[in-house]
């Protein structure tokens, strides 16, 4: 059930990333929040050794400063693969 839970979230974390790099017209806040998720839960199964949970933090990482930089496209594009991959995957 929580596998589920969080592809769900990670599917919507990799529209609303998506939306607003291509468009800036999402608040920062609701970024910073979906940043701090994937931060706070690859940080919370990091004890599990699995890549997916650095890659977790990265891409949270990579949201979080996307408040402050332009990303170029193809990093935008490849961090929103991922967590829609990821969350298809967990929802499958």
């Amino acid at each position: 059930m929580i596998v589920k839970i969080f592809g769900g979230l990670d599917l919507i974390t990799a529209i609303l990333f998506w939306i607003s790099a291509t468009f800036n017209f999402l608040p920062s806040g609701l970024i910073m929040i979906l940043a701090l998720y994937l931060i706070a839960k690859g940080a919370a199964f990091l004890i599990s050794k699995d890549i997916a949970s650095v890659l977790d933090i990265i891409a949270g990482v990579i949201i979080f400063i996307s408040l402050s930089f332009q990303f170029p496209t193809i990093v935008v594009t490849l961090v929103t693969i991922y967590l829609l991959q990821k969350g298809v995957f967990s929802l499958l």
